[in-house]
């Protein structure tokens, strides 16, 4: 009976070093995983606020454009009245 003892302590203190190590190995693959999930998520994010900026970088110079090609036919040479129409417009 006496030698039994030893073995089962054996055991337990196995099973309790492989279930430690399984909770560790669980938890190093949760972070890592939430890691590459967040990383993932910011570059998504990255690009589709480039892809707005963009857009509206775009939409903004067009209308800048569009502005100067319509006030350009109001430019006469005097500053003063130019700036009178600008304000208008």
């Amino acid at each position: 009976m006496k030698l039994r003892r030893p073995a089962i302590k054996k055991q337990i203190l196995a099973l309790l070093v492989l279930s430690i190590a399984l909770i560790w190995i669980g938890a190093v693959l949760e972070i890592y995983l939430g890691y590459r999930s967040a990383l993932h998520e910011g570059e998504t994010r990255t690009t589709n606020e480039a892809q707005v900026f963009s857009e509206w970088s775009r939409s903004t110079l067009k209308r800048i454009n569009e502005f100067i090609l319509y006030a350009r036919s109001d430019w006469k040479g005097d500053a003063g009245a130019f700036a009178t129409v600008v304000r208008r417009s």
